[in-house]
């Protein structure tokens, strides 16, 4: 039994009185209701901070208060499930990692565990910015609507996302377990510690998390080799795309909740991820990782544009003012 939120893009406004834009980041004090049953949990993007009592079938559950975040990022569950726990290494202090799933399902948890450690502490060296969060969840739901939802903190999965065992599951069922997990847990720092504007700019959120994820994985499963399957998985299918009538530039302006809707797509996905990997190629590994660390330090709990993200990495290689009519 449960019952989750999922409020990316513009849903945020049906469940709490919000201005429910991503540029209207607040911090949060959630209070939720759960039956007594013991074995009955309420989660959110941060620890519980009390229970009390509040009639003879629910208690109350708060939360500690959140950083500053976007509306689309908070989350609610409450449910019967149960959950494996770890932990992993944030820059010297262990944060706890937990992942839950129906009971019947906790056997299939394991390896999400062991994959989300391993690409959580890359990302930590590779950002050279701590996870900033004092917790990871991830959760398996059934039937969810999407295939993941970076919520910070409370990071939620469709089961076929999430579970795997080497009895029950293939080979192409535990890669996308590991790059789906890859991909939003990427989202902790590109769209979560630093998220667009607005909408116009999803590229940045989605297109980063999209080509992170491969070195994400790539840290977690070396042997795979996933780095070599980009441009099968993503840079072709966007070629076809991009010549049809009905494709869009990366940056595209929207304002209505549809057309926001409707950017969710494979160029802001697959086409952002190229050109961000052209963009490394072209101004090497390290000058971009430093542009995108820079970048992440400068706009911290805050939003940005895509020329922000571009100053940085010009600021990183002083040439690359010149090569931007080339690739944006």
């Amino acid at each position: 039994t449960i019952a989750t939120s999922k409020f990316e893009p513009t849903y945020a406004r049906q469940a709490f009185p919000c201005f429910d834009e991503p540029n209207m980041k607040a911090k949060y004090i959630v209070h939720l209701l759960k039956p007594k049953k013991e074995n009955y949990i309420a989660l959110s993007n941060y620890p519980v901070a009390k229970t009390e009592s509040y009639d003879d079938n629910n208690d109350l559950v708060t939360f500690e208060e959140t950083v500053s975040m976007s509306t689309y990022l908070s989350c609610f569950i409450v449910s019967d499930f149960t959950h494996t726990e770890t932990s992993f290494n944030n820059n010297g202090t262990l944060t706890p990692l937990r992942v839950y799933a129906s009971p019947g399902n906790l056997n299939k948890t394991t390896y999400a565990g062991e994959v989300a450690k391993k690409v959580i502490e890359y990302y930590v060296d590779y950002f050279g910015i701590p996870y900033p969060l004092p917790k990871l969840d991830m959760v398996a739901i059934p039937d969810f609507v999407s295939g993941a939802m970076e919520h910070w903190g409370l990071v939620t999965y469709r089961e076929t996302a999430l579970l795997y065992t080497d009895t029950t599951h293939s080979s192409a069922n535990k890669e996308r377990v590991a790059t789906v997990i890859a991909h939003e847990l990427a989202h902790s720092w590109f769209g979560n510690l630093v998220t667009m504007d607005w909408w116009n700019d999803l590229w940045l959120n989605e297109g980063f998390a999209s080509y992170i994820e491969f070195k994400g994985t790539d840290a977690a499963e070396p042997t795979w080799d996933i780095m070599s399957q980009f441009q099968i998985s993503d840079l072709h299918p966007v070629l076809s795309l991009d010549a049809t009538l009905s494709s869009h530039p990366i940056v595209v302006t929207v304002t209505t909740p549809d057309e926001i809707t409707s950017i969710f797509d494979t160029i802001s996905y697959n086409k952002g991820a190229s050109i961000l990997r052209m963009l490394e190629n072209t101004v090497g590994v390290v000058n971009f990782q430093k542009g995108v660390t820079n970048y992440l330090n400068k706009y911290a709990y805050g939003n940005a544009v895509t020329k922000n993200f571009l100053d940085e990495i010009q600021a990183v290689v002083r040439y690359f003012k010149g090569l931007i009519p080339y690739i944006f």
